[in-house]
């Protein structure tokens, strides 16, 4: 008996892997390779869970505001509610199992090297323990604290068609917060 492949998936065949080969493509922008965002009340629907296994070539994270999703990251699953995040390092073998029909949040994925580019004060990985590997994947948010990670988050949604500093100043501050809160708490 042949043993079957994990796929690896880089951006182009993360689009035919979620959508199908006819599904739609999320709004992409120049930066789509370095980083891209969507809700998630605009596409779930169009994606075809369960998602077997597969493995990227970008980190991603998915943040919940109402709803929720199971995933793995490698042998664990995961069920994540509202006011959470989920992060996935990059080449992680995962499934996604099922998102609510009430979900909503946003889903983005990035490139690593986002960080030795726009991240200069970021020496080590190290400092993003739920980018890690072995981390803990979901990072709780108060609601509170939802509130200042959602205004970047939407930022971005703005900024998704332009390559520009402002956006990349967003990025750098949704790390700064997501670590703050992680370590915090």
């Amino acid at each position: 008996m042949k043993a079957e492949t994990i796929p690896i998936l880089n951006v182009v065949d993360l689009d035919k892997f979620h959508f199908g080969l006819a599904g739609r493509r999320p709004d992409i922008s120049p930066f789509y390779n370095v980083f891209h965002i969507n809700k998630l009340e605009d596409y779930k629907d169009k994606i075809n869970f369960p998602l077997p296994p597969h493995r990227k070539t970008v980190y991603d994270f998915i943040v919940h505001t109402k709803g929720k999703s199971t995933r793995s990251k490698g042998l664990n699953n995961y069920t994540f509610n509202a006011n959470s995040i989920f992060f996935l390092p990059a080449y992680q073998i995962t499934t996604h199992e099922n998102m609510s029909k009430n979900a909503q949040g946003y889903f983005c994925h990035f490139d690593i090297n986002i960080f030795n580019t726009y991240f200069p004060t970021y020496k080590n990985l190290a400092e993003f323990p739920f980018l890690q590997i072995i981390g803990e994947p979901i990072v709780e948010i108060s609601k509170e604290a939802m509130g200042s990670i959602l205004n970047i988050l939407h930022r971005l949604e703005m900024e998704k068609a332009k390559d520009t500093p402002v956006k990349q100043h967003c990025v750098s501050r949704l790390a700064d917060q997501l670590h703050y809160y992680y370590l915090k708490h």
